[in-house]
């Protein structure tokens, strides 16, 4: 009898591939239920399961760069951060199809939030099946809220326990290009009171000194905050 080896008999006994592939622009609590769906049926089928994104970016339709928007999926998703896949010589659907077929796969499962219409004819050996599932993004409030400088409404659309909302957002809003924040004039003591409740001046907010300089904030301290440029910043030196 033919012994195979280890690289063989792995490619053997994995034939079948469930996958995920949209653009998530704006990554949000609502793309958990299509991660989901794949993982369930990929179990069903004891098949594995990726999650691909698109590799573009633009200022208006998809602000990420390919690497943020990945690692802030995985650190978003933890649960299937292992199974999103960054490879930036995948752009497509057709490319990410490509290459699962020269990885010995035989059949893939697609699972959408969209109307796909695949023409992989020249996939001579894979079987492809697509499914399609209901997704209530909310893509479009989500970038309202960036917009209008709302981040209470920009967090009703992230998992409760994402830590990186505040960064989230602010890189999203530079990378849409809004560089100027939402003016607010207040008192020392407003400022000071607001602080003390962290309402204002938190890690992760973007703000300006007197200077002008856009900063970022890295830690919060009694009556001061140091910026990930490693200074310090009296709170009453800083503007929203």
């Amino acid at each position: 009898m033919e012994i195979k080896s280890f690289k063989e008999f792995f490619a053997n006994s994995n034939k079948h591939l469930v996958l995920v592939f949209e653009d998530f622009s704006i990554p949000t609590e609502n793309d958990n239920v299509i991660f989901e769906k794949t993982l369930s049926i990929a179990k069903s089928e004891k098949a594995q399961y990726r999650i691909y994104t698109s590799t573009g970016q633009n200022s208006n339709k998809n602000p990420l760069h390919y690497s943020e928007k990945i690692k802030i999926m995985r650190k978003m998703f933890p649960k299937h951060s292992r199974n999103i896949i960054e490879d930036k010589s995948i752009g497509n659907v057709s490319e990410a199809l490509n290459k699962i077929e020269k990885e010995g796969f035989n059949k893939i499962t697609i699972i959408t939030d969209k109307n796909k219409d695949l023409n992989e004819s020249h996939l001579l050996n894979t079987d492809i099946n697509i499914i399609s599932i209901k997704n209530n993004s909310n893509t479009s409030e989500i970038r309202n809220s960036l917009v209008n400088n709302d981040f209470k409404t920009f967090k009703l659309g992230l998992p409760t326990d994402f830590k990186d909302d505040r960064k989230m957002f602010n890189l999203i809003r530079t990378r849409l290009g809004i560089t100027e924040a939402v003016k607010v004039d207040l008192k020392s003591s407003d400022i000071r009171e607001k602080y003390f409740n962290k309402e204002i001046f938190n890690v992760g907010d973007v703000v300006k000194n007197l200077n002008g300089d856009v900063l970022t904030i890295s830690e919060r301290k009694t009556n001061f905050i140091v910026a990930e440029d490693g200074n310090k910043y009296f709170i009453n030196d800083l503007k929203i």
